[in-house]
């Protein structure tokens, strides 16, 4: 049986055990749910298929309250009802340790159950149940991964060298193999620390790119690019607004890691950062990202 946590607030509290409770099933934590899209000519027999779109998520979580006395079990019934109570969204994750060895985590808010009927209750023992939602329906392993390109001193360099640097200009371009692992594309955060001139970020995989090339990244400062949705924006570290940055063909909306395609288990994603103006100790371009997975 997985060993459950409810997450609040960063902190994660073991609902299994017995500390609390413990756990005793779920339900809808398989396959993402979704819908598809579709459209009918006038004249068509049935209709064509135009992909699909991922639908919210609603699991339910069952529990076990196994208490030593009366005062114990309303003690313990209320630390549950205090975990998942409504929460903004973001503030609540449950996270499972799986039999298997991986851990899986999904952002969640309270819709329902958590009544504690005295029909489910036996002498000091509770059952109890609670109904989830999960807005983004996918689930993802809650270490996050970390790529970083940056200029090495001169002097520090081993050839042969995995990238072409022009000596003296403080030019970068490099190129990161990432293998990625997840079953569900991964929307990275990409920090840029200067100096570093007209900065282009490219997946070479997917031909998206994040193209800054009329930008200077300035000594001390660092510009985020976030391409998760809902968060999608460019900004640096001293609060300007920098989306406009960006050149028109530059493809904030899509950047992603690109999960791969069954039977594969691994897709590499081939990451090439450019800039000019880099200095060894200084610049920096780092991608953080987490594995995301369509269900467990």
């Amino acid at each position: 049986m997985a060993t459950v946590y409810a997450v609040v607030g960063g902190t994660a509290y073991n609902l299994t055990d017995g500390t609390v409770c413990y756990f005793m099933g779920q339900d809808g934590l398989g396959m993402t749910p979704l819908h598809r899209l579709r459209e009918r000519g006038a004249q068509q027999h049935g209709e064509t298929d135009l992909g699909f779109r991922l639908d919210p998520r609603q699991f339910t979580l069952l529990f076990g309250i196994n208490a030593s006395s009366l005062s114990d079990l309303w003690d313990k019934r209320a630390t549950l009802l205090n975990y998942f109570r409504p929460h903004d969204s973001g503030t609540l994750a449950v996270r499972l340790a799986l039999d298997n060895g991986a851990t899986r985590q999904i952002d969640a808010v309270y819709v329902g159950a958590l009544q504690m009927p005295t029909a489910d209750r036996q002498g000091f023992f509770q059952r109890v149940a609670v109904n989830l939602e999960a807005p983004y329906p996918v689930l993802y392993d809650p270490t996050e991964q970390e790529v970083t390109w940056a200029l090495a001193a001169l002097d520090n360099l081993t050839f042969p060298i995995a990238f072409d640097i022009v000596f003296g200009s403080g030019v970068i371009s490099e190129t990161e193999t990432i293998a990625y692992i997840g079953t569900w594309d991964s929307f990275p955060i990409i920090e840029i620390t200067g100096p570093l001139n007209g900065p282009v970020v490219t997946n070479e995989t997917t031909g998206d790119v994040l193209d800054l090339s009329g930008y200077n990244v300035a000594a001390g400062e660092t510009v985020t690019i976030d391409t998760r949705y809902g968060y999608k924006s460019v900004v640096n570290n001293f609060g300007t607004n920098l989306i406009d940055e960006l050149t028109e063909d530059s493809d904030l909306a899509t950047f992603r890691l690109v999960a791969p395609v069954p039977p594969n288990t691994s897709r590499d994603n081939l990451v090439n950062v450019v800039g000019a103006g880099a200095v060894a100790a200084q610049t920096q371009i780092k991608l953080r990202y987490y594995l995301w997975y369509v269900g467990t």
